[in-house]
């Protein structure tokens, strides 16, 4: 990291409940740093005017951006309160595993998962991340990327999970092509051995692709019943996502 970068980010971190308000000097012997760099960096933030000086007393407190930026960071917030009921819900009906995969630069990251309440389940840990290649809950994402995104992902040395981790470029290109023609995606064992998986692509309020909603659970336990059953509620929850995400101004 650009150690200017790490500093600018210090500064700001020095704002606390506690410490609303700091002079230069003070600043920075706080951070140990010289009085020239930290008087640059908060001039630069004033002129962009995520600080405001007192002109009488020439301390510098926060300016109204971050007052924007929380509002952000809230809203992030009260998202998972938002579509974690969509999860449960989804749960509730079919009593196997559900998550939401987002874009992650080029991995997918688990934001929300809720486990089957069987005793045989498949468990996603929120926060994780894995390649977009890997399985249905990524493929479903990766399908609707740009054509020079899905080359750069399909180029990296792909890592066999299971057996059945597909690894030939020229089929992942293969089901990316049926995935957008279903509108779903669908493994058997790639990511986890003996769990299916079934997908479903989820766009934020910027109208792309940007995560995807996956239904998990023992392959034993997915009959083509099910399976058809999966396939028809998954895609009610999949518009009800969508749908807050648009109203809700998200974009992942």
């Amino acid at each position: 990291m650009l150690s200017s970068v790490q500093l600018s980010l210090q500064v700001m971190k020095s704002f606390t409940t506690k410490k609303t308000v700091w002079g230069v000097r003070e600043l920075a012997r706080e951070l140990e740093q010289s009085h020239t760099k930290i008087f640059r960096i908060l001039e630069t933030m004033k002129e962009e005017g995520f600080v405001i000086q007192n002109p009488e007393t020439k301390k510098y407190s926060l300016g109204s951006p971050f007052i924007e930026l929380g509002n952000v960071a809230k809203k992030q917030f009260n998202l998972e309160e938002a579509l974690r009921p969509c999860l449960i819900e989804l749960r509730d009906a079919l009593d196997e595993s559900i998550f939401l995969t987002v874009i992650n630069k080029n991995q997918g990251r688990t934001l929300l998962a809720v486990d089957s309440q069987q005793g045989v389940k498949f468990t996603a840990f929120e926060g994780s991340l894995e390649p977009l290649y890997a399985g249905a809950s990524y493929r479903a994402i990766l399908a609707y990327q740009e054509e020079t995104f899905i080359d750069e992902i399909l180029s990296e040395k792909m890592i066999p999970y299971t057996e059945k981790t597909i690894l030939d470029k020229t089929v992942h290109y293969k089901k990316l092509e049926e995935i957008k023609q279903k509108g779903y995606a669908i493994s058997y064992g790639e990511y986890t051995k003996d769990v299916c998986a079934i997908a479903y692509p989820i766009k934020d309020a910027s109208k792309k692709v940007r995560a995807s909603l996956t239904i998990s659970g023992p392959i034993y336990r997915i009959s083509d019943e099910k399976q058809q059953l999966a396939l028809q509620l998954g895609a009610k929850i999949q518009q009800k996502i969508e749908l807050i995400l648009e109203r809700s101004s998200i974009y992942f």
